[in-house]
């Protein structure tokens, strides 16, 4: 069947409240037209996913801080029951609005003389930023310097311990068996050897267990057992020693070793300081030999000796054999205890780990710092050019949900879903734009800088640089985090603010001094915040510190009240919105109906739509229901215009089509009575169908000409 297109248009007339509604977006509209403290913004822009700009972008801007104050004292908005800073229009009619805390007894913000209004902490604590993990999750340390032995936990009279455990192999339970509590704390000391959970109350099975080393003052040091091993299981002893003998087959052996028990590590800690230590063995000799640089109750503070490492600037791969073969121009120096070749990596990237350069698996050294190097694993002959090919421009690069997204993501759950209505999906980027390849540079970036930068060998993005990014484009569409791209899907609407937001407006928003996570990265493998009043020493995308919200409002949102200070902040109109459907039935089934986006039309907004099929249907009869089946009235002229009360309830408009059957007639002519015309069917031919007829003239005569007209004479 051939496809028809029929459009049904449907045209909203908004409801007037008065001569001047009070909408959102004209707050920041007007401020810029009378020169206030907005601008208009001319840069390159991208806010949705889906639709194209159709309005221009509004923005509040700050020559100095008395105009970052004053801003701050006009643009509080209370959505939600929460209180917002709007921060600028979207081209699409928006505003974008900043999470800035609970609102008290109707207040937002902080009043003239810094008093809070707010209800609680300004800050969440429940919302943190986005960063693209694909990478992120590759990332390794060669050797950390801290090993850590136990963990620890203040001792408490409230746990159960117990003298032995059981444990199910199914379910991966452990059960304490005949568990008993501590009823004096000096009794706490003989826990040495029991068996505890880390946890209080009347807690007796757990899918953990902890086996008590020694009991020091008011803290308990434990090892954790897995998969229902005992403690002996684990490493339970060290030997060690002042020197060390090189074998040349990878192992050592330790001068004049003394081993002890982790039992006794607490009588013992303070005598392994700047001695050599074999780990994961009791004997004197080891492949995986440690120098212990500090003493400390819960780590062994160590430098790992091992072999001498070869390093290289190129490599060679075998598909054949799956083996890496660093090149012959390389550099070799003790891991950790020799750090004067350390500037030798800014060029020799490539390792195997080993003193052969040979490998299935390579790896690339891109920082070095005092715990050792940062590094990625390659193989299947993968270099880093690939590896970065991948981060940036691989479809596939959101491909885990990070902590920080899931923790955004609950908090508008749990606080704006009812609200939802009223949120557009507006894009929220993530534009990595390189400022400098730093240790991901094979051809001499730096791996180590002792500026106090701590960046070390680190990508760098563009921005992150105050003033250097100002574009509110989105250049690659895995950064466009939006609920409609699925290269890098947001479940809600909802994101950060970025670094060309904060420049365009040439300020942060809200309290001074706060740091806030951006959507912005800021480095390769940590994206945190921007700069600008915002602190820098937040560096964990896990923590939830310094989070806040962006959302960004439909057009034509009002606002019923307010100017926007902190003690009268606007209040918008959150009237139920409902939205209109279409279903098509019958034979037009197949028919693609084209309708305007309804999701945002109030109860009783007078609703104007037109039909009008293409030629060859007609409506047969037309049915608007409700969410349960109830008709909604309509009212008709034409058959072609149609007019209906929104209720409170999202509606299903059913246009029934049919094809319009039309007659064939034959009028009779003086000059053809003696002609017999046959036509194939005269009562139900349909629009395009072809029509046969069929002239006989009597003897004597013929045809000079036909003509055939519709309904209007054509």
């Amino acid at each position: 069947m051939k496809k028809i297109i029929i459009l049904l248009l449907i045209l909203i007339t908004p409801t007037l409240v008065n001569a001047e509604t009070n909408y959102l977006y004209d707050v920041l509209k007007n401020e810029a037209e009378n020169n206030g403290l907005a601008r208009e913004y001319t840069g390159e822009h991208h806010d949705s996913f889906t639709e194209e700009p159709t309005k221009k972008i509004y923005h509040w801007y700050a020559e100095t801080s008395e105009d970052e104050t004053a801003i701050q004292n006009k643009n509080n908005v209370i959505f939600g029951n929460y209180c917002w800073r709007m921060l600028r229009t979207t081209d699409t009619g928006g505003v974008k609005l900043f999470y800035s805390g609970v609102p008290n007894e109707g207040k937002c913000g902080y009043g003239a003389n810094g008093t809070s209004y707010y209800n609680n902490n300004y800050n969440t604590g429940s919302q943190v930023g986005y960063m693209y993990n694909k990478e992120y999750e590759t990332l390794k340390k060669s050797y950390i310097v801290q090993e850590r032995l136990f963990n620890t936990v203040n001792t408490s009279t409230s746990y159960y311990y117990a003298d032995s455990f059981e444990y199910d192999n199914n379910s991966n339970i452990y059960s304490l068996v005949d568990p008993y509590k501590i009823e004096n704390s000096n009794d706490l000391r003989n826990l040495a050897g029991k068996y505890t959970f880390k946890k209080s109350g009347n807690n007796y099975t757990s899918t953990k267990l902890y086996y008590i080393v020694y009991v020091n003052g008011s803290s308990m040091y434990y090892i954790d057992l897995i998969d229902g091993h005992d403690f002996d299981y684990y490493q339970t002893s060290f030997t060690y020693g002042s020197s060390y003998t090189d074998n040349g087959d990878g192992t050592y052996t330790i001068n004049n070793p003394t081993t002890f028990s982790i039992e006794d590590w607490d009588h013992n800690f303070n005598n392994i300081k700047n001695k050599y230590i074999c780990k994961n063995t009791t004997n004197n000799t080891c492949s995986d030999l440690m120098l212990n640089t500090e003493s400390n109750r819960e780590y062994i503070n160590n430098l790992h000796i091992n072999n001498t490492f070869k390093f290289a600037n190129s490599f060679s791969y075998n598909n054949e054999t799956g083996l890496y073969t660093l090149s012959d121009d390389s550099v070799t120096f003790w891991k950790d205890l020799d750090t004067s070749n350390r500037d030798s990596l800014s060029n020799h990237h490539y390792t195997c780990f080993n003193t052969t350069g040979t490998c299935d698996t390579i790896s690339y050294i891109f920082n070095d710092d005092q715990y050792g190097y940062d590094y990625l694993n390659m193989n299947n002959g993968k270099g880093i050019e690939d590896v970065l090919n991948e981060m940036f421009y691989d479809d596939d690069v959101n491909t885990k949900d990070s902590t920080i997204k899931n923790k955004l993501e609950t908090w508008y759950e749990n606080n704006l879903i009812n609200y939802s209505k009223y949120i557009e999906d507006t894009i929220y980027c993530n534009d990595r734009s390189l400022k400098s390849l730093a240790g991901f540079n094979p051809n001499g970036g730096p791996v180590y800088k002792n500026d106090g930068s701590n960046n070390g060998g680190n990508i760098e993005f563009k921005n992150f640089i105050p003033e250097e990014n100002t574009s509110l484009s989105c250049t690659k569409q895995t950064d466009q985090f939006s609920i409609n791209n699925n290269k890098a899907k947001l479940k809600y609407p909802i994101g950060l603010l970025t670094n060309p937001e904060i420049n365009i407006m040439n300020f942060v928003p809200g309290k001074t001094g706060e740091f806030y996570w951006l959507m912005s990265p800021r480095t390769f493998s940590f994206v945190n915040q921007g700069n600008k009043s915002i602190s820098s020493s937040l560096s964990s995308v896990n923590s939830t510190a310094g989070t806040h919200g962006i959302i960004s409002l439909k057009p034509n949102i009002t606002y019923l009240s307010g100017d926007g200070t902190p003690e009268n902040p606007y209040i918008t109109d959150c009237s139920e919105f409902y939205s209109i459907n279409v279903e098509i039935v019958d034979e037009t089934e197949d028919i693609n109906i084209e309708i305007t986006d309804l999701s945002t039309v109030p109860e009783g907004e007078e609703v104007n739509f037109r039909i009008t099929p293409i030629k060859g249907f007609k409506v047969k009869n037309m049915r608007i229901i409700d969410e349960e089946n109830n008709e909604v009235v309509y009212n008709t002229t034409d058959n072609k215009n149609y007019t209906f009360t929104m209720p409170a309830t999202d509606v299903t408009i059913i246009p029934i089509y049919e094809r319009v059957k039309n007659a064939v007639n034959v009028e009779d002519n003086v000059n053809t009575k003696e002609f017999v015309i046959e036509v194939n069917d005269s009562r139900a031919v349909v629009y395009e169908d072809t029509v046969r007829f069929r002239i006989d003239p009597e003897e004597g005569y013929e045809v000079e000409k036909i003509e055939i007209t519709d309904e209007e004479n054509n």
